[in-house]
């Protein structure tokens, strides 16, 4: 008896883990410089939060084409979708012209690994967020703009 009360209280708890775990998702560390991370933070008091990866197809005949995304916000406000190619170039055909210049073509496509498309989603991701801390300092620095007030309704007449 005392047994079966144990394991039923265990698997509730290992349950309930599994819930709070799934429902935390995967935390990322992403790292810029403290003043775009301080602009970035200023945005509202909501953390970053990010989707899932999102692939074209990688399956069957690549074309080189292929990309994965993922997009961020933080609460309210969007803060985009960053995309990374999701192949790279395994068969490559070489030629050498008159001028003694290689070019050539890819024969054989191979679909990245998940750790590394995920590397390179973090990368973007960087690039990203401080693109945008960028821009809220330009915008701050336009402050100083001269206002005239004459705002209201216009209404048409005729000539």
């Amino acid at each position: 008896m005392n047994k079966q009360i144990i394991t039923i209280i265990l698997g509730l708890f290992l349950m309930a883990s599994l819930v709070v775990a799934v429902g935390l998702g995967i935390n990322k560390d992403v790292s810029i410089d403290s003043i775009y991370k301080d602009k970035i933070e200023a945005i509202n008091n909501d953390s970053i939060e990010r989707g899932d990866i999102t692939c074209d197809n990688l399956e069957g005949i690549l074309t080189g084409s292929e990309t994965c995304s993922q997009k961020m916000w933080k609460g309210d406000y969007q803060l985009g979708e960053v995309s990374v190619s999701a192949t790279k170039c395994n068969l490559f055909n070489k030629t050498l012209n008159e001028f003694n210049e290689t070019s050539g073509e890819c024969l054989e496509w191979v679909a990245l690994k998940d750790d590394k498309i995920i590397e390179e989603i973090t990368k973007q991701q960087e690039k990203k967020l401080e693109e945008i801390a960028k821009t809220i300092i330009k915008r701050e620095g336009e402050v100083n703009k001269k206002q005239i007030d004459d705002a209201g309704i216009i209404t048409l007449k005729e000539r």
